[in-house]
C-alpha cells in the first residue's frame, strides 16, 4: 500500500468521461440529485463511499422528520463549518432549487453566524 496522501492526487471524476463503477455511482448521484456536485466528482475516486454518502443523503432525505427547508438549514449549517462561514456553491443553489429566496439564505447564514441565537 502507498504512503502517498491520496488527496494531494486525487481529481475530480468528470460524469461524461466516466466508467464502470465510477459512472454507475456518479449516474445514481445525477438522478438523486439533478446535478454532479464537485464533491461527488471527486468522492467517485472511491465509489464506495460515494455510495455510502448517497445512501445515508438519502435516508436523511426521506426518514429525517424535517420538512424540506429544514433539511436545507442542517446543511446550510453543515457548509458553514466547513467553509468558515460561506455557503458552498451546491447548497445555495439547492437551497434556491426549492424555492426559497436569496433573502432566506441571508437570514440564516446570519443567525448561524450569530452561533445559532435569536433575540
Amino acid at each position: 500500500m502507498s504512503t502517498t496522501p491520496m488527496v494531494k492526487n486525487l481529481h475530480p471524476i468528470n460524469h461524461a468521461e466516466a466508467q464502470g463503477k465510477p459512472k454507475e455511482i456518479l449516474d445514481l448521484a445525477l438522478k438523486q440529485v439533478g446535478f454532479i456536485p464537485n464533491m461527488y466528482a471527486n468522492m467517485a475516486n472511491a465509489p464506495g463511499v460515494l455510495s455510502t454518502y448517497l445512501h445515508g443523503y438519502a435516508l436523511f432525505r426521506g426518514e429525517s422528520g424535517l420538512k424540506p427547508a429544514e433539511q436545507e438549514v442542517v446543511f446550510l449549517a453543515v457548509s458553514q463549518v466547513n467553509s468558515h462561514g460561506r455557503p458552498g456553491a451546491e447548497t445555495v443553489k439547492t437551497f434556491l432549487d426549492a424555492g426559497y429566496k436569496e433573502t432566506d439564505l441571508m437570514y440564516i447564514v446570519l443567525v448561524l453566524l450569530a452561533g445559532g441565537h435569536c433575540r
